[in-house]
């Protein structure tokens, strides 16, 4: 039996206006990675803020209200061997907090 195709829906005009005040903010200001690396404190299950590395942190924000914040890190060499990479749907992951 064929898998059923997915059913794609046009975005409805009011939806599609909406993303114009959705961004992606590259964080850079004191102030805002403070914000940021509270957050992470707060709601991250390691409790804890603290990149390995070179790291960026970005900001969601719609209409400048912060939705979401993630950070992306650099491997250390050492841990790229290790258990904290592991396999997803996605493809690799790697919690540079571990």
């Amino acid at each position: 039996m064929a898998k059923p195709k997915a059913q794609f829906r046009r975005p409805s005009v009011s939806e599609q206006l909406g993303i114009e005040h959705c961004q992606l903010r590259l964080l850079s200001e004191p102030g805002d990675l403070a914000r940021c690396d509270a957050l992470i404190g707060e709601h991250h299950y390691l409790e804890s803020a603290t990149l390995v590395g070179e790291h960026l942190r970005y900001a969601a924000t719609y209409k400048g209200e912060w939705l979401a914040v993630v950070s992306f890190s650099a491997a250390a060499y050492h841990r790229v061997a290790s258990a904290s990479v592991r396999n997803s749907a996605a493809g690799v992951c790697y919690d540079g907090r571990r």
